[in-house]
């Protein structure tokens, strides 16, 4: 929550990122986490750290209760990936 707040009212992605990973270190099977980490680092361009997050999500998605959350997640970073026109 905390890290949405310094991305979405202050637009500082950097501490965000450093708060969300902070999150995913402390519960590191908690996949809503990485999913939020994902997200950030999709807005923050940083599209490989983001797949890798959502690939981390998906492993840990073993009973599928998050599927449709992780299928969206993917489906936006193929969107940012085209409208960044990179895969980095």
């Amino acid at each position: 929550m905390l890290g949405e707040y310094h991305a979405n009212h202050l637009h500082d992605y950097a501490t965000a990122i450093r708060l969300l990973r902070h999150s995913v270190e402390t519960r590191p099977t908690a996949v809503q986490y990485r999913l939020n980490l994902a997200r950030m680092y999709m807005v923050a361009g940083r599209i490989a750290d983001a797949r890798s997050e959502l690939d981390l999500a998906t492993d840990l998605d073993v009973l599928g209760e998050y599927k449709g959350k992780i299928t969206q997640e993917h489906r936006n970073l193929e969107l940012y990936t085209r409208r960044s026109g990179s895969s980095r």
